[in-house]
């Protein structure tokens, strides 16, 4: 008899220890990422199970080795719940642990408010000074979820916020267990502008290397065209892959074997069955995160078998499904289902692409019982908006919002309960929410939903405290109609704002662009004159530290000509003409006496370097 360990583990995630499998690429991607001085993050999407968490754990055991780079995880699963300060608070906890710091003291009462000042700055004063703190965020997109306005929106619009700051040392790695196209306006806001990197299933090679994990043990023995096999079962799929491995491992070691156990094909064909038992629950979360037309795809095709389907048997299938409105586009469910690594595509047609999950959907979901599982829903959805109308009339808007977001989460593509979650939506002040349904109707019917969307982007325009905030929501109405009187002349008054902020805090360039927006062709004729006093300024300095008092007394009369309280003009007018500064205030009034006879005498210096140049 011989005693081992089981390698093969499905219920803790492999990242950072022996048993991580690939993923290299992703690991390039985010090292890209966190090099680039631009790039503020970057998002790792995927269907459930596919390895998300393994990857986050393996970048926080991973990254430290690759640069001066200080990876914390945190997990949001159970976060959807609580307001924007409460995730921050329990991040900071997070970040205070991993690096043994004691809590620092904050000054504002709000923990939201003070976080950037009061919290991060002090770490990273804490911290070496090239190194670069990376937030691994899991299951970013719980707090995605309609109707949790304290949450989501809040925070999204807080990290837009926080990215948006010119801070290198901070940088975000997001992940999500949805697609992006599913993501709501508010979150895709965030992610504007940032890679987006998508998990997919396993190569042979990878699939191979899983395999053989019981080589670090020597714990069984693979012939030559094992692991292939597996694959062609499991289709690369981590998880499965492990489950098969880990059933066929703990088979072979019931019996005691005295010998390393050599796997055989018979060996593995009895390991299936366990297998897909054991990952019914994981299975059947991949399912429902399907939506119902593609559930009904789905089944329909596992029907077909391990045959290649062509692409008008899918069709047909599809048109056999229902006479009655699909939930979702049926011309879309392949592109959805190849995109979650469900089918291939093969020859003239489609395969299915994991073949344990078509067993598994062919016994567990066949066709005719997904077919009455969305019927149902269907059913109840128009029930639920049926309820809602009623409480609508009624005037209990709060109990009717309810039940609209339930008809909805049933029958997403339920049109008259969108448009009167939209407008209870808005009766509530919920008007984050109300855009994300308009923007969805929009994709469907966008001459019918514009002019709404229109609207509400208005209203919630004036909502925003924040002027880059506003100015986001400004952009997408002039995507929507380019001349809306009001969105083009507050999109010009914002910016006209910033710049003049800007301009106030010398930052000329963002000046000149944020003017250049507003279209003020006054403001950017006075950001190009300052510019080119601050560079004759420059060049005057630079002219007395050389001791060139003649070249220097000829640029800074020019500036004073032009602009007679420029920055310290006058000081160094005063050092160029006569080789020494002003005295110190410390010398009581003969400083400022001095600076008024200086100042005096201005006048008459300015005009002979005027003659001078004449």
């Amino acid at each position: 008899m011989i005693f081992n360990t089981n390698p093969y583990i499905t219920d803790i995630p492999a990242g950072g220890t022996q048993s991580y499998i690939g993923r290299r690429e992703v690991l390039q991607k985010v090292l890209e990422v966190l090099r680039s001085p631009h790039q503020k993050g970057m998002v790792i999407y995927g269907q459930r199970h596919i390895g998300k968490t393994s990857v986050l754990l393996e970048l926080a055991a991973r990254l430290p080795e690759k640069g001066p780079y200080l990876p914390i995880y945190f997990d949001l699963k159970d976060k959807g719940s609580l307001s924007s300060g409460q995730i921050l608070h329990a991040i900071s906890s997070r970040i205070l642990y991993n690096f043994s710091f004691q809590p620092f003291g904050s000054r504002n009462a709000d923990f939201m408010t003070g976080f950037q000042e009061d919290f991060l700055l002090p770490v990273l004063s804490r911290l070496p000074e090239e190194s670069v703190l990376v937030l691994l965020l899991d299951e970013f997109h719980v707090l995605d979820t309609p109707g949790n306005e304290q949450a989501g929106s809040a925070f999204f619009s807080y990290l837009r916020e926080l990215m948006a700051a010119e801070n290198r040392r901070i940088k975000f790695i997001f992940v999500a267990g949805r697609w992006p196209e599913e993501l709501s306006a508010e979150c895709l806001a965030l992610f504007k502008g940032i890679l987006f990197h998508h998990i997919s299933l396993f190569s042979q090679e990878e699939t191979a290397a899983l395999v053989y994990l019981s080589k670090q043990n020597a714990s069984l023995k693979w012939s030559g065209d094992m692991p292939m096999q597996i694959h062609s079962l499991t289709g690369g799929h981590p998880f499965l892959s492990q489950m098969l491995c880990q059933v066929i491992w703990d088979r072979l070691y019931d019996n005691d074997p005295e010998d390393v156990p050599l796997v055989s094909s018979q060996d593995l064909a009895a390991g299936i069955p366990e297998s897909l038992e054991l990952a019914g629950n994981s299975l059947k979360e991949l399912w429902d995160s399907l939506r119902p037309v593609e559930r009904v795809a789905a089944s329909a095709l596992a029907e077909f078998g391990t045959q290649i389907i062509t692409r008008e048997q899918i069709d047909q299938c599809l048109k056999k499904i229902s006479s009655r409105m699909l939930i979702g586009n049926p011309d879309h469910a392949p592109r959805v289902l190849e995109e979650w690594d469900l089918i291939e595509p093969e020859g003239e047609g489609y395969r299915i692409r994991v073949e344990m999950l078509r067993r598994w959907v062919a016994r567990r979901k066949p066709a005719a019982r997904a077919q009455d599982e969305k019927d149902r829903k269907l059913a109840a959805a128009n029930s639920l908006f049926k309820t809602a109308q009623k409480l609508s009339q009624d005037g209990k808007a709060e109990d009717a919002l309810h039940n609209l977001r339930q008809a909805i989460l049933l029958d997403p593509s339920h049109q008259r309960a969108k448009q009167l979650l939209v407008e209870t939506s808005l009766t509530l002040g919920f008007t984050d929410e109300a855009r994300d349904l308009l923007e969805s109707l929009y994709e469907s019917n966008p001459w019918a939903a514009r002019p709404r969307l229109v609207q509400v982007l208005l209203r919630q325009a004036k909502e925003k405290t924040s002027p880059d905030h506003r100015l986001t929501v400004y952009e997408r109405i002039l995507e929507l109609e380019p001349w809306q009187p009001e969105a083009v002349a507050e999109f010009r008054k914002t910016y006209e704002m910033k710049g003049d902020i800007a301009y106030k805090n010398n930052e000329l360039n963002i000046a000149m662009e944020a003017y250049r927006r507003a279209g003020s062709a006054q403001k950017i004729a006075q950001v190009t004159k300052r510019l080119q006093l601050e560079t004759i300024y420059a060049q005057a300095l630079d002219a007395l530290d050389k001791n060139e008092r003649e070249k220097a007394q000829q640029m800074l009369a020019e500036i004073l000509s032009v602009e007679p309280t420029f920055r310290e003009a006058t000081r160094y007018m005063h050092l160029a003409v006569t080789g020494s500064d002003f005295p110190e205030k410390s010398e009581g009034n003969k400083a400022d006496t001095a600076r008024e006879r200086f100042k005096s005498d201005l006048n008459r210096i300015l005009n002979f370097f005027r003659s001078q140049k004449t």
